[in-house]
């Protein structure tokens, strides 16, 4: 695990020392210098609504196979999530999440709620990538419809097949009990659907405090490739591959300086700020290890 995380550390520094050796450090220094601060605090308005959201999509997940949870302990394993996913890479930090459910929900069901929180996430996105597809031309299109043919091939059979490993079937269960739930189904992607939508927002925010005129449904779309780049399990959240996605697809409407105080800034909003804001949350979790180690301790008296 460690080897893993100084690998992906290393990596991270690495694709940022390329980026910089090509951009000028101060030019991005003046861009955050020259930024609209409305825009910044619009930006900064939609981290409640995102909290507020994953939140209630993490709860009714849970709830579709019958393990009833409260929206405050939805809520505090969102937020305990929050300062690993900005140290982990492809959001693999959502998996505490299944840690402060131990007592009420099988830890395999909450993984796999996790797993399934991630394929509703890519739906979305795929769905935003073909808005990019449509401005830049089709040259893009056979890659965003070959990912879609594979994660729905992928559905089909974890829907249809029962496996002989109990563990998998049970990893899979919140899916499955999705994919026979029409209603749930359509609840989870709806509110998948907003999440993405808010987020969006976030980014042309993001692109208007610097400066940069795009039209929105190209950031949208285009937001939603770099995005589904940085999920590529490489570096720290996705940053340096995201920021270099960022850069590569909209070099038409800014120079790489403002593109990647784009990225940066993303980072920011997107996991270093909500780090920090889980924080407390995450306290918690240091809490009851110690609890559970001490028991430990004392068993072997």
């Amino acid at each position: 695990m460690k080897l893993r995380t100084g690998v992906t550390l290393l990596l991270t520094v690495i694709i940022f020392y390329l980026l910089f050796s090509r951009v000028d450090f101060y030019s991005v220094v003046n861009v955050f210098a020259g930024s609209n601060l409305i825009f910044i605090v619009l930006a900064l308005s939609t981290l409640a609504p995102v909290f507020w959201i994953k939140s209630k999509r993490w709860q009714m997940l849970l709830e579709a196979m019958n393990h009833k949870v409260s929206f405050k302990d939805s809520f505090y394993a969102t937020m305990m999530a929050m300062p690993l996913l900005a140290v982990t890479p492809s959001k693999m930090g959502d998996l505490v999440k299944a840690y402060y459910h131990r007592k009420t929900v099988p830890v395999s069901e909450s993984v796999g709620a996790v797993i399934t929180e991630k394929l509703f996430d890519l739906m979305v996105l795929l769905l935003f990538c073909l808005l990019w597809v449509y401005f830049v031309g089709q040259v893009y299109l056979i890659a965003v419809l070959g990912v879609g043919i594979i994660m729905v091939l992928g559905l089909i059979i974890a829907y249809k097949f029962d496996f002989k490993i109990d563990l998998l079937n049970r990893l899979l269960k919140s899916l499955k009990v999705l994919m026979k739930d029409k209603i749930n189904f359509a609840k989870v992607f709806l509110i998948t659907l907003v999440f993405w939508t808010v987020l969006s927002f976030q980014f042309i925010f993001v692109f208007a405090a610097l400066g940069i005129e795009v039209p929105y449904l190209i950031i949208v779309g285009g937001i939603a490739v770099s995005i589904l780049v940085g999920m590529i399990p490489v570096t720290l959240a996705g940053m340096g591959t995201r920021d270099s996605a960022i850069i590569f697809i909209f070099l038409n409407y800014a120079d790489p300086s403002h593109l990647l105080g784009v990225g940066l800034l993303f980072s920011f909003l997107r996991y270093w700020l909500p780090a920090l804001i889980g924080l407390p949350y995450f306290r918690k979790i240091n809490v009851d290890l110690d609890i559970l180690k001490k028991i430990k301790d004392k068993g072997k008296v």
